[in-house]
């Protein structure tokens, strides 16, 4: 029994991929976030404006000083982003990210980091060109490492179909998007709460094309959407330790808030973790402890003891 359970620590650290898991945690919501001075009243399409530093996962991709798209820290090294935000614009290894921000517009503050694209890499099964996106997803490489702060840690990664457990329920979007279809986007950063859908409402309510289910999931919320601006970003929502994981990245949808919902390249998926895992690995990342693989870690130890 020894043995066994010996071997099963072996096989979580070495399944892991992580070059060293730092001292933090992934996924905690920033309860300690700044004051808002102001309020914007501006709205990404039916959403408000987010406590600043509350969700400390958020990237944002600047070119030539104008916001493109979001993203989500996954490691001291990696931003989780849309394949199509990386492919499609000019020279996209001249952009840069900013995370621990608000406002896109404040100057580079304590809190504020901006980082270099050093290089990307897309998904293996995403293909250029398509229509409607599968595996809309890229992993962007920072020129150095992150700083790690409470207003900068990775959103932790789901476990294979977590998706399901929150189907039917309140997820959050967030993002710097336009506040309305073919409106202005906004300086800071907005959030939403949207229903996720199961596959099957998913298929039912997008008709018109061929919806996947290994690498999308839909949400859906009347009068409310990510929009132009958003893409890149994170659908995330809080387990039952309060900790918060990725379920998807904002990919596409029939313009803003409309009947059609939003359409996200999923995350939970075995081939998109094992990617994540083995970028994680050859880039020598470091990650932010997660807390249920630590529990599994803690039980297994107890076990042995």
């Amino acid at each position: 029994m020894r043995f066994l359970l010996i071997t099963f620590l072996l096989l979580i650290s070495a399944c892991s991929g992580y070059s060293k898991v730092l001292d933090c945690v992934c996924g905690e919501e920033n309860d300690k976030g700044l004051i808002i001075l102001h309020t914007s009243g501006k709205k990404i399409v039916n959403g408000s404006e987010v406590r600043p530093h509350k969700y400390p996962w958020m990237a944002v991709m600047m070119k030539s000083y104008h916001h493109v798209c979001g993203g989500s820290i996954i490691s001291d090294m990696l931003i989780l982003t849309a394949g199509h935000c990386m492919y499609y614009i000019p020279s996209p290894l001249k952009s840069r990210w900013i995370i621990g921000s608000h406002s896109v517009k404040e100057a580079v503050n304590a809190r504020q980091q901006s980082y270099d694209t050093k290089d990307y890499d897309l998904h293996p099964l995403w293909k250029a060109g398509n229509l409607f996106d599968n595996f809309d997803m890229a992993l962007v490489i920072t020129n150095r490492r992150m700083t790690f702060t409470s207003a900068a840690i990775p959103i932790c990664m789901p476990k294979v179909g977590d998706e399901k457990l929150f189907w039917n329920q309140k997820v959050v979007i967030a993002g710097w998007g336009r506040v309305e279809e073919n409106g202005a986007q906004t300086d800071v950063l907005m959030e939403s709460s949207v229903y996720l859908k199961t596959h099957r409402e998913c298929k039912n309510l997008i008709y018109s094309i061929n919806y996947d289910e290994r690498s999308m999931i839909c949400a859906h919320e009347q009068h409310t959407d990510a929009c132009q601006g958003d893409s890149g970003g994170p659908i995330f929502a809080a387990k039952s330790n309060d900790h918060y994981v990725i379920l998807g990245v904002v990919s596409f949808g029939d313009g803003c808030a409309r009947d059609f919902p939003g359409i996200y390249a999923k995350v939970s998926e075995p081939v998109t973790i094992k990617w994540i895992n083995q970028k994680i690995a050859s880039t020598n990342s470091n990650v932010c402890r997660n807390p249920e693989f630590s529990f599994m870690k803690r039980v297994a130890e107890t076990l042995v003891k």
